[in-house]
């Protein structure tokens, strides 16, 4: 039943920030396919070319998860003590936003229908928000079997991490949320490309946000599971989206020539 109320929504969202239609609908051709190693790889070497301004957000986002760490038991405890029957109702409802098996379809769904009413617009930002959502769930994955980090609904201590060599299973795979980073990383496409529509930021952030602290009501993951799954979701989809409008301009890249036949690498100055 939460599957369909899901792809409901999704529909009823597309017919209400469908753009003006075009002939020229974009197809998911192999330049497109290609592009998820391409720009999952200039999404790791990005630090590279990081100024001031990008290493004093990583500061900040590194300083306020590790907060949240010392005091994940604390809030676990809180949020647990005051759950009622209308947030578990609500929390029901926002978790499938954060679930794959919705999502993609969803989002096909969404470029189905901008497909058939010719919004090349919508349906590129289906299958830039498709791309934000595979590339972030490998980060999300490598973390969580990287770090193995047991969750509350398994461990009273949120200190317990069986590291890369542990015996790998759902009750270890904590941080970080893959919930919060599916919601953010989609969320985080709708709201930019469609940030001129002033509700829909609103909207889908909320949505976000929700599905997040749904994961903490839940019992599944800890406080800084959420805000960093949340925060990877966000920043993910902002660099899927500025390789989509630059194109691989400015510092090194390694980028697609489909007029070549080829993959090249890129220095700029």
């Amino acid at each position: 039943m939460r599957y369909h109320y899901f792809l409901i929504l999704i529909l009823l969202f597309s017919v209400g920030i469908t753009q003006e239609v075009s002939a020229q609908v974009p197809l998911p051709d192999a330049e497109y396919w290609l592009g998820y190693p391409v720009h999952t790889y200039n999404l790791l070497i990005s630090p590279l070319n990081w100024e001031e301004k990008e290493w004093f957000m990583a500061a900040g986002v590194g300083g306020a998860t590790l907060t949240l760490f010392f005091f994940d038991e604390y809030l676990q405890e809180w949020v647990q003590s005051h759950r009622t029957e209308d947030t578990d109702k609500i929390s029901g409802l926002v978790k499938p936003i954060g679930e794959w098996r919705n999502v993609l379809p969803g989002l096909v769904g969404f470029y189905l229908y901008g497909y058939v009413v010719e919004d090349d617009y919508g349906c590129e930002t289906a299958l830039i928000a498709i791309e934000s959502l595979v590339v972030s769930g490998v980060f999300t994955q490598a973390l969580k079997y990287s770090l193995q980090r047991h969750r509350p609904s398994v461990s009273s201590s949120a200190r317990v991490f069986d590291g890369p060599l542990g015996p790998a299973g759902g009750g270890s795979l904590s941080f970080s949320s893959g919930h919060a980073c599916v919601a953010f990383a989609v969320a985080t496409v709708i709201a930019e490309r469609y940030r001129e529509i002033k509700w829909v930021p609103w909207v889908v952030y909320s949505l976000a946000g929700l599905t997040a602290f749904s994961r903490v009501h839940d019992n599944n993951h800890w406080a800084s599971d959420s805000f960093f799954g949340s925060v990877l979701g966000y920043f993910t989809a902002r660099g899927i989206l500025a390789l989509h409008e630059k194109k691989g301009d400015g510092g090194f890249n390694l980028f697609l020539r489909p007029d070549r036949g080829a993959i090249e690498f890129s220095f700029t100055f």
